[in-house]
């Protein structure tokens, strides 16, 4: 019972001899992102990017919507806590509102690519497809080096699929109504798009879910013009005209 009584301040002491060196230490740490805060400030608006890059790989990392809800919620929890550390510290000091920026960026980038898959994000179809295909022409590209021209349409009723496809065409098929805006009726053959051939490849199924595109493929005969192009994008044919005189 002695010795139980004797250890109460010695306990006490090195309680606060333990809280003093861990206060220490945090404060040291503080320092250090002062320090470097202040050695990086030419160069912080670089960081922008960074972080709403990093929540967009976060969101392709994470697994489903309860990991993403969790991300944005760590991140908003983050912020809090930054903005009441610089209230008790009287606002002193850029950590603070650059750590809470950075978290902001983190969560933006996150449900930016959560919202953009949500709303562009098109699932590709299930197996190669035959068949006659009617839709409007939505962009045209021009590639001489490959030998064709790439047009992407949205395909309508009666089509077997609805959605946005891209067709390649060979430049013996093509034809000048062929302009963004025509509707046209084409036979093709579909293909989902490709996955990755090795893993950590380039990924153009993924590419194609945010672009939209349910498929490509190839036109098989040359397509007929249902309703020609009224006007056209006067963007779209500067960079015709421009691709074709490169």
């Amino acid at each position: 019972m002695f010795s139980q009584l004797s250890d109460g301040p010695f306990d006490d002491a090195r309680h606060m001899a333990a809280g003093g060196i861990a206060q220490r230490a945090f404060g040291q740490f503080r320092g250090a992102i002062d320090a470097f805060l202040e050695a990086q400030q030419p160069v912080l608006p670089l960081f922008v990017p960074l972080a709403f890059g990093t929540g967009i790989l976060l969101w392709f990392t994470a697994e489903g919507p309860g990991s993403w809800l969790s991300l944005m919620a760590l991140c908003s929890l983050g912020i809090l806590a930054l903005c009441l550390d610089a209230w008790r510290r009287g606002f002193a000091g850029r950590r603070h509102w650059l750590g809470g920026l950075a978290l902001f960026l983190i969560a933006a980038g996150c449900g930016h690519i959560w919202l953009r898959s949500e709303l562009v994000g098109s699932p590709a179809i299930e197996r190669p497809l035959v068949g006659v295909f009617t839709g409007q022409i939505v962009e045209r590209e021009e590639l001489p080096a490959r030998d064709r021209v790439r047009l992407v349409l949205q395909l309508r009723s009666p089509s077997p699929v609805l959605g946005q496809v891209r067709i390649n065409l060979d430049p013996d098929l093509d034809q000048a109504a062929l302009e963004a805006g025509a509707v046209i009726q084409v036979r093709a053959r579909l293909m989902p798009p490709a996955s990755p051939m090795l893993p950590g490849g380039y990924d153009f199924a993924r590419n194609a879910w945010f672009k939209g595109l349910r498929a490509t493929g190839s036109a098989l005969d040359a397509p007929l013009v249902l309703i020609s192009a009224q006007g056209g994008d006067g963007l779209a044919e500067a960079r015709q005209q421009l691709g074709r005189h490169i």
